[in-house]
């Protein structure tokens, strides 16, 4: 099930390119200087990536519906763009549960402002579920394979990756945060490698079935007037 409409794909992603863009500006910016440590931020990163995948989608269906009308769907590296739906929509999952109930504390010190909390709204929530529902809504189906969420894990361990190298080598404190990590959960000063790596396992494997659960949508589709689900062969 998928809407076979380019001009409605257009104007949604052109929508959401402008989320995007606005969240990320308006938190790089939050006190009229730049701020360049944001990119420390798994959030901050995965709207960026969200926005370079996003760009040439967008300018693809221009020039398709310009081409070929309004029917049908624009195709963009179905792969790649299933990891980037799963990379952003880690960022909403995690931040709704696990960061949330600790903004205040996490934000002591900072000085928030209105600037601050759209811009939260926008990268945790407004894009995420932008870039969700584009999938759900405008790509074809069965264009991923089963094995593919283990692939997806690639993004989010690379960011833990830089993370560690960054809190070991540079050492120094994030401004504002008073820890050398950017999420408490990763913070080996608090919980040690063993409980760092728990709390990892935990992500993973929610991360994990959360891919199969979008993978298992991608199969259903619509049959004589009922939803149906279609096997793997």
């Amino acid at each position: 099930m998928h809407i076979q409409n380019r001009l409605a794909a257009l104007l949604f992603r052109i929508a959401m390119l402008i989320s995007c863009v606005l969240g990320i500006w308006l938190m790089c910016f939050q006190d009229g200087k730049l701020h360049p440590d944001i990119f420390i931020f798994y959030t901050n990163l995965s709207n960026l990536g969200c926005l370079l995948f996003f760009l040439p989608l967008t300018v693809k269906t221009a020039l398709e519906l310009a081409r070929n009308g309004i029917r049908g769907n624009t195709v963009f590296i179905p792969r790649l763009k299933g990891a980037v739906t799963m990379m952003i929509t880690l960022t909403f999952v995690v931040f709704a549960i696990l960061l949330q109930p600790f903004m205040f504390t996490m934000t002591q010190g900072m000085d928030l402002g209105f600037r601050f909390h759209f811009s939260n709204i926008l990268l945790h929530y407004i894009t995420p579920l932008f870039v969700l529902f584009d999938w759900l809504l405008f790509d074809k189906k069965f264009q991923h394979r089963r094995f593919e969420p283990f692939l997806w894990l690639i993004i989010p361990y690379a960011y833990l990756i830089f993370v560690m190298i960054r809190a070991e080598v540079i050492g120094s404190e994030i401004a504002g945060m008073g820890s050398r990590y950017p999420y408490f959960f990763l913070d080996t000063d608090i919980f040690g490698w063993g409980g760092t790596a728990l709390w990892v396992l935990g992500i993973t494997i929610f991360f994990t079935a959360l891919g199969y659960g979008l993978v298992a949508l991608d199969r259903i589709v619509r049959h004589n007037g009922k939803l149906r689900y279609i096997r793997w062969e």
